[in-house]
């Protein structure tokens, strides 16, 4: 992936990063993270994929945790594990991400925040 591909994904990476903190999303908290979704141009199924693949594999411990991260996850952290998975989508990753294991204690706030980026009928995954 070219570095302008990863630059622009990075806010991406970083907003949807807190989905997995462990507190609750405000309805002003997840119209910025929305925001940074519309900004970044992608489609919803492309954010789908950023989630599940990119964010969920190394963000959904934290929810697992007994002290799970609350105040936020350093940034250049996120933007570098991100990357890794972006590089490495491996069929094992893939099923993992999507049996929800990693994404159950976000999957209200980011169908919350798609639906206000993209509108009711994109946001239902």
């Amino acid at each position: 992936m070219n570095r302008a591909e990863l630059e622009r994904r990075k806010p991406v990476w970083i907003g949807l990063s807190d989905l997995w903190l462990d507190n609750e999303i405000d309805e002003e908290w997840a119209k910025r993270i929305a925001e940074v979704i519309v900004q970044s141009g992608y489609s919803a199924s492309e954010i789908d994929d950023i989630f599940n693949y990119e964010l969920a594999p190394f963000l959904g411990p934290n929810h697992w945790s007994v002290a799970g991260e609350w105040s936020g996850f350093d940034p250049d952290w996120v933007c570098e594990e991100a990357r890794k998975r972006l590089e490495k989508r491996s069929l094992i990753t893939k099923i993992a991400s999507r049996s929800g294991l990693s994404t159950y204690a976000a999957r209200d706030a980011f169908n919350h925040v798609k639906k206000i980026a993209f509108g009711e009928s994109d946001a239902e995954t």
